[in-house]
């Protein structure tokens, strides 16, 4: 490094040795007033040639893009000016190359350097501004790709989470399964619920329902919890939880599936219960509403579908009372006649 500032030193000391310095500074004028002329003409071409245009009520010159006239053309004079330097430098160089190593070499004059320096500036100043805009463009990438990897990594760990919450749930619930099971069969014998199966019972309500708020479209977690709360003697909320299970579905746009006809076919088996409370004639027809619900989309899933929810309506216990009515006949006979 030392060494190459050493050699420009005693270039320029050779180049610039016994210059005539006014014949030099008139040399430079003249060239820079020539340039800054032809960049005002061109500035000015440009400006007719672009027309006005309108921002905000002002008329402005198009090219401007709203930049003061004046700072526009002063910038189209400096450019003009670097032009004539360049000029000059193409000029010199071409005389540089004919006549190399002899007395007309013009890269020994002092317009040749001070041409260099000027088109060099120029030539800089573009080149850094690309430079610049492309580091720019790639930091922006680079910020980009990194917002990516932490949004991609941050939605890995809500999955993974995700998975092992629902993986806890489904243990919880096949615990919870056992519990109703065990309740039903306590009711079946017209037995009382142990208080200590009660007690685990209503701890395993609790432990549902904060699942239920987290998937409340999962089938078997809501037709448990719905079951737990029906034994448990919350018969209105063991109805209430499978119609928020099935509007849940229909929110998110679930298409109908075995897993309504499920929610339907348990609605139908409650509400008969509750019609066997209280001798309610409106219970036992929500009860037909709810089977006729089960067994339409069942018959929209194929034949086997209505075949297999038909065959669990004549023969499901809980059913037994709504098979004595008239509108069940008619009912369960109008699916048969189009299966």
């Amino acid at each position: 490094m030392q060494e190459t500032l050493t050699q420009v030193a005693k270039v320029s000391a050779t180049v610039f040795t016994d210059v005539d310095a006014r014949r030099l500074a008139f040399q430079l004028l003249a060239i820079g007033l020539a340039g800054a002329f032809g960049g005002l003409v061109y500035g000015i071409v440009t400006l007719f040639e672009s027309g006005k245009t309108e921002r905000a009520g002002v008329w402005s010159w198009e090219i401007t893009k709203g930049a003061p006239l004046g700072w526009y053309l002063c910038g189209q004079m400096a450019i003009g000016a670097g032009g004539a330097f360049a000029a000059v430098f193409a000029i010199l160089t071409a005389g540089h190359v004919a006549h190399s190593g002899t007395a007309d070499d013009f890269s020994v004059s002092p317009i040749y350097w001070i041409a260099l320096c000027v088109v060099g500036g120029f030539v800089g100043n573009r080149l850094l501004t690309g430079v610049g805009l492309n580091l720019a463009k790639q930091l922006t990438n680079v910020e980009h790709k990194a917002e990516r990897a932490v949004t991609l990594a941050s939605e890995a760990t809500r999955d993974s989470a995700d998975a092992s919450r629902r993986s806890e749930m489904m243990l919880e619930v096949v615990v919870a399964r056992d519990l109703v099971t065990a309740m039903e069969r306590h009711h079946s014998e017209k037995r009382d619920i142990p208080e200590d199966l009660r007690t685990r019972a209503e701890e395993y309500l609790n432990k549902l329902s904060s699942y239920a708020r987290s998937f409340p479209t999962e089938r078997i977690l809501n037709i448990v919890l719905a079951n737990l709360k029906f034994e448990l003697g919350r018969k209105q909320e063991g109805v209430d939880q499978l119609r928020v299970y099935l509007a849940s579905r229909r929110k998110v746009k679930e298409p109908e599936t075995t897993d309504d006809a499920a929610a339907h076919f348990n609605l139908a088996c409650f509400f008969v219960s509750l019609s066997m409370d209280d001798h309610s004639e409106q219970n036992m027809t929500e009860a037909l509403k709810e089977l006729s619900n089960c067994l339409r989309v069942a018959k929209s899933l194929g034949e086997k579908a209505l075949e297999l929810h038909l065959a669990k309506a004549e023969n499901d216990t809980d059913l037994g009372e709504l098979r004595r009515t008239e509108g069940y006949t008619v009912l369960l006979s109008s699916f048969k006649n189009s299966s």
